[in-house]
């Protein structure tokens, strides 16, 4: 079965087409970009996970394709509790990364960390219980808050390092 998952974060969109658990195809969303994975792939269903903007245009683009979309919401059922006080103001980017650490290791504790364009920490029990977590200001907004919020810290740039060892010079 061909699903097309989709991700709308806060500073990317990113989709995903699986032939069962077999990833398929990835891809940072542009628009115009599901009309083309749609008639490409031709999935029996999408899923969307949606925090940042143009939520409401991509499910509609999903739908006028004829394609079934599970949006996930907090009243979407899960396999696992949600122990959370106030479940409407999670992000169902978290949920979505908790659901598939439950997949992939059913009956274990799992801590999900995201980094995105906020750092996120989740907590699901061995026991299926969703205990909720953290978020932090991620790179990009922490680097640009030391520079802004200290008197003569330049503004550094973000490039990955060559060397990966943790040691200078190699």
């Amino acid at each position: 079965m061909i699903t097309l998952a989709i991700d709308i974060g806060n500073t990317r969109a990113k989709a995903a087409v699986f032939n069962g658990h077999e990833l398929v195809h990835e891809q940072v969303l542009q628009p115009g970009d599901i009309k083309t994975m749609i008639g490409s792939y031709r999935p029996q269903h999408a899923i969307l996970s949606a925090v940042g903007p143009f939520a409401d245009e991509t499910a509609d683009a999903i739908k006028n394709q004829q394609v079934p979309l599970l949006t996930l919401t907090h009243r979407t059922a899960f396999p696992f509790q949600i122990n959370y006080d106030t479940p409407e103001t999670l992000g169902m980017d978290r949920v979505a990364g908790v659901a598939a650490a439950q997949f992939l290791y059913p009956g274990t504790h799992c801590l999900v960390v995201d980094a995105g364009t906020c750092i996120t920490y989740d907590f699901i029990t061995a026991g299926a219980v969703y205990t909720g977590g953290a978020i932090s200001p991620g790179l990009s907004m922490r680097v640009r808050a030391m520079h802004e919020f200290t008197q003569k810290l330049p503004q550094p740039g973000l490039a990955a390092p060559v060397e990966r060892s943790g040691r200078r010079g190699g």
